[in-house]
């Protein structure tokens, strides 16, 4: 049965580009005479704002635990940066338990963390030292606003059910959580029911249950995004955006339940076994929801690629599937590998036909999630589509879930 892992916290990449970076460090401090002026600055004399700049433009770690050993100037900025977003994944836990020691002996360093990342090390259950550590970490990470909680890649998703009193005393007030690991069950209800600002909650997009009363007010009063298996979607939330899939047939009875988030559903990223006709399930969408503003439509993974209905099939030449959209912004259909037969020349035709069959359209993605991809934009609504060949695209390349 097909299904498809839990993404960490991140937000799309639109897939129209982004807005330019600023020059690099390098590139600032380099020099421009054989003088080589610019080398002899010293970094206590750059002004807090040039210091912010620089540690805006570091990506990497290892790189701001360096700026922060480099001056006085440095350290408070770059400890900063350093300690805000905090991405513990692919990790044993050995390179996880310094960090939870690290805030839970200095309040300063816990209270500049806002987004935590943590994918569990491998093991049948959590290390009972672990999770007390883990708990402790969490305890004091009090301005904690986007948490995500990870099993291991290929691993049983959601199934803990012993370790959920790590949140216990905890006082942060989230706005995201990304949760994998735990079961989405009873004991979860204590923890959510303080979390009055959330607004954001995903779990794992295959079978995983997620019991009803999680969604039962006046828990999560906040709530407008949900990335789950569609049959534990609640219809008694005024969703505006939801991630979820349809694995087996008897999942296209469960559709209409997107006729109650008609009046506020704007975006919908909706991963789908190809058997399923996603034609068939996109004019479903398209009745239930009209005013819908982001649509991605990408095909879960298979064991047997060959047994995929293939670009042809499920973006017929006829495209009377999306006519019913009324403000469609934007469309992303994404294979997986080995079901584009035709190559290159059908992404573009595909791309330009859905930009055609919609006038509202501004960006339409059809693209390969190994392979190639065409994006077909306009700049204004029934302008003139200009057509881009691309790389490999994925669903964080075109999804609209996190903005």
């Amino acid at each position: 049965m097909a299904t498809a892992a839990t993404r960490r916290i991140t937000r799309g990449a639109v897939i129209a580009g982004r807005v330019p970076a600023l020059p690099s460090i390098r590139d600032l401090t380099a020099s421009t005479n054989k003088g080589g002026a610019f080398l002899q600055l010293n970094p206590v004399d750059l002004p807090p704002e040039v210091v912010s700049l620089i540690c805006e433009e570091v990506c990497d770690r290892e790189t701001l635990a360096y700026l922060c050993r480099t001056s006085r100037a440095f350290l408070s900025i770059a400890q900063h940066a350093l300690y805000q977003t905090v991405e513990l994944e692919d990790l044993p836990e050995s390179s996880i338990m310094p960090f939870f020691l690290a805030v839970a002996h200095r309040s300063h360093l816990a209270a500049r963390v806002h987004s935590l990342t943590v994918q569990i090390p491998p093991g049948r259950a959590m290390r009972q030292e672990f999770a007390e550590k883990f708990a402790t970490a969490l305890r004091v990470c009090v301005n904690l606003k986007d948490l995500a909680i990870l099993c291991r890649k290929n691993a049983l998703p959601n199934t803990d059910t012993d370790h959920t009193w790590i949140f216990d005393y905890c006082q942060f007030h989230l706005t995201t959580f990304v949760n994998s690991y735990f079961e989405f069950g009873r004991k979860l209800l204590p923890f959510l029911e303080g979390q009055s600002q959330l607004r954001v909650l995903v779990a794992n997009r295959g079978l995983t249950m997620i019991h009803p009363e999680i969604f039962s007010p006046p828990r999560m009063p906040n709530l407008v995004a949900v990335c789950g298996y569609i049959k534990f979607l609640s219809k008694e939330r005024p969703l505006e955006r939801i991630e979820t899939s349809l694995v087996v047939r008897e999942d296209i009875a469960v559709l209409p339940i997107f006729g109650h988030f008609s009046a506020t559903l704007t975006t919908l990223n909706l991963l789908i076994t190809q058997r399923l006709f996603p034609a068939e399930v996109m004019r479903q969408v398209s009745g239930l929801c009209p005013a819908l503003r982001h649509f991605v439509v990408r095909e879960l993974h298979t064991s047997n690629p060959r047994r995929t209905l293939g670009l042809a099939a499920s973006l017929p030449e006829n495209p009377t599937y999306l006519m019913a959209f009324t403000q469609l912004e934007t469309f992303a259909f994404i294979l997986v590998a080995g079901s584009n037969e035709r190559g290159d020349a059908s992404l573009k035709a595909a791309a330009r036909m859905v930009a055609d069959a919609c006038p509202t359209l501004r960006r339409v993605v059809v693209g390969n999630q190994h392979r190639g991809s065409c994006m077909a934009a306009r700049t204004v609504v029934g302008g003139m589509v200009t057509l881009t060949e691309g790389k490999r695209v994925t669903l964080d390349d075109v999804s609209m879930f996190w903005e």
